[in-house]
């Protein structure tokens, strides 16, 4: 199989952001608790509560926690919250029904489980604010419950969005994660080509592209940086004289990286080109998307990674998922980028470093960088293409073989 590297060109950026609409039913509570100001669209003056109704619930479950989760289930299992639905007003406009689901990972005897439950939001009647009625909260039965173990998930990454959309269509389950993807390689590695690149890759699961239960590291310790935390490879599939052969590709999902010295919080993430090529998570994230692949029914889960969300999907009723979001903030101010050297030897002008992880040496890029791509004039076959235009020329991209893919 080859894998083929992104590529970047300003003109993709003004016409693939800005104008999305936060999805009210994907994304986690908790992000609409600490990015609230985000949400767009049409629905945004009757949300505009959505962040007070959703620490309320959070609030709520931490208080009571046996009102809420399964006999057995702790808080400590607690993963994904999401709305399940439109929130539902009562008649007289003074009470809000909210649909919940909670993942919860494997505890003890119960396995990992999706549970959903409703809850009514009252007004008080001193003020306008909205308050949980305790008494007002339906579990659904255990019955009912949702074992991810009889669910099959498939992730679709958008690297120009830098977002995952992991999504069980049978089901309709699906979960919105904002990501940090590779950074720019401004003509410096493939110099000759005069393109700006994304170092992610772009991987098919058509052409065998997949995340295997059998490789994944349920908490990684070396390097140190990776914090004891999943970390998911992508691997690939391709038959070579009649014998299907499987590797593991350099490019996995991980938490954001801290380096030695860093002294920024755990949660520190940046919705940014950051990395060299692998597709970093927030801790919750993270955690909430290895509970699910790691319990689901296939051991097998397709992966497609592209520059742009396969617009041919229909999740939920949603036929655009480019304009499909979360309100997590992105960092367009700045990038990281592989840093030019004078030429090597070989008339290489970039290099690695020397340690036994041997990546590309990457530097910080404080200005904008779609200034940067204009007032550098990169170019794909003389111009600089539209988005439509770039989607043609994709399949025109030289291809490189999977172990030079930095």
């Amino acid at each position: 199989m080859r894998i083929r590297p992104g590529i970047i060109v300003a003109s993709i950026f003004l016409s693939s952001i800005g104008h999305a609409e936060v999805s009210t039913r994907f994304v986690d509570i908790r992000d609409f608790v600490e990015f609230g100001d985000s949400l767009v669209g049409e629905e945004n003056a009757k949300l505009k509560d959505l962040p007070q109704w959703s620490q309320s619930i959070l609030d709520s479950i931490h208080s009571s926690p046996n009102l809420y989760l399964p006999k057995g289930a702790v808080l400590a299992d607690l993963r994904g919250v999401e709305f399940y639905a439109h929130p539902k007003w009562s008649q007289n406009q003074r009470s809000v029904v909210l649909s919940v689901r909670i993942l919860l990972a494997e505890h003890g005897h119960l396995p990992a489980q999706f549970h959903k439950f409703k809850v009514s939001l009252v007004e008080k009647s001193d003020s306008a604010a909205m308050t949980v009625d305790e008494s007002s909260i339906e579990n659904d039965s255990p019955a009912n419950d949702l074992l991810v173990s009889a669910t099959n998930f498939k992730v679709d990454v958008g690297l120009v969005a830098r977002k995952l959309i992991l999504h069980d269509d049978e089901h309709g389950i699906y979960k919105i994660y904002p990501l940090a993807v590779g950074g720019l390689d401004l003509a410096t590695m493939y110099r000759g080509s005069g393109q700006a690149r994304i170092l992610t890759p772009s991987f098919r699961s058509d052409q065998g592209a997949h995340l295997d239960r059998a490789y994944m590291i349920p908490a990684r310790h070396d390097p140190a940086y990776y914090r004891g935390l999943p970390f998911l490879p992508i691997m690939v599939s391709k038959t070579e004289n009649g014998v299907l052969a499987k590797k593991i590709s350099p490019i996995a999902f991980h938490i954001a990286i801290k380096l030695p010295g860093d002294n920024t919080d755990l949660e520190h993430f940046n919705r940014g080109f950051e990395s060299h090529g692998c597709m970093r998570l927030r801790k919750k994230d993270l955690l909430d998307f290895y509970t699910i692949i790691k319990n689901q029914q296939s051991a097998l889960t397709p992966v497609n990674v592209g520059l742009y969300m396969d617009k041919s999907l229909d999740l939920a009723g949603v036929h655009n998922l480019d304009q499909l979001e979360h309100p997590h903030p992105f960092r367009d101010n700045g990038y990281w980028r592989v840093q030019r050297f004078a030429p090597d030897s070989a008339g290489r002008e970039y290099r690695r470093s020397n340690d036994k992880e041997h990546l590309v040496i990457l530097q910080n890029a404080t200005s904008s960088w779609i200034n940067d791509l204009v007032t550098l004039k990169l170019r794909f076959q003389g111009t600089i293409m539209t988005y439509d235009q770039l989607k043609e020329a994709e399949g025109l991209t030289p291809e490189i073989e999977i172990e030079d893919a930095p």
